[in-house]
């Protein structure tokens, strides 16, 4: 995962936004998915257009790689983490900001996310401070890093624990034809044996020729 805070917030906040919920990225190219997270980005344009400040928006990207595939849950972890780093003691009805998801084609997501630059109970500017949101960005990675190579490890596991339990079945039921039919031969073999080993009961065990009888 990556953060960064962009050198922007001097121009048009509803062109950012027309920008952010549109369904065409920069090279034109139409966006897997846009989806907004967190906000209204008409409202946030509207108060950060209205702002006499120099610079009335800060713009953030927060990124993942394809290999991350981070659920909703987790996209939804980092934005609460980022709120709380970027407004820390403030209530929430003091700022206003929004966050858009955009899915790419190559499997990659990433969001943006748009602030008005003022506290709205003071007037004043709010700045976004960036040091405190490079070190969520160093943060936030590692945890999210841990938790997708936990969630891994574990399908590898519960794959590897099927596929050892689907082996040892397949293993047992091949070990099974093969031994029914020789059990079945060994069966057959001992009840003939069994029958030819009697001796006569008729004539004392023995011919008169001295050949021994048996009863079949």
């Amino acid at each position: 995962m990556h953060v960064k805070v962009l050198p922007r917030g001097k121009g048009s906040a509803p062109a950012a936004v027309n920008y952010l919920v549109g369904e065409r990225g920069a090279e034109g190219h139409r966006r897997e998915g846009v989806e907004v997270l967190r906000g209204n980005p008409d409202m946030v344009a509207a108060v950060a257009d209205s702002l006499e400040f120099e610079r009335k928006y800060t713009s953030v990207v927060i990124a993942w790689a394809p290999d991350d595939r981070p659920t909703g849950e987790q996209i939804e972890a980092v934005l609460d983490e980022f709120e709380k780093t970027a407004w820390a003691g403030l209530e929430p009805d003091r700022y206003a900001w929004t966050a858009v998801l955009h899915r790419e084609r190559s499997g990659g997501v990433h969001a943006h996310v748009l602030a008005a630059q003022c506290d709205l109970e003071t007037g004043r500017s709010l700045n976004i401070v960036r040091k405190q949101i490079e070190e969520t960005a160093t943060r936030e990675p590692k945890r999210l890093g841990e938790s997708l190579r936990g969630v891994r490890s574990d399908a590898l596991r519960s794959i590897e624990r099927d596929t050892a339990e689907a082996t040892g079945r397949m293993r047992a039921m091949l070990l099974r034809a093969w031994l029914r039919p020789l059990m079945v031969g060994l069966s057959l073999f001992s009840g003939s044996a069994a029958g030819t080993g009697r001796r006569c009961t008729g004539c004392g065990g023995a011919s008169k020729s001295g050949a021994r009888h048996w009863r079949r």
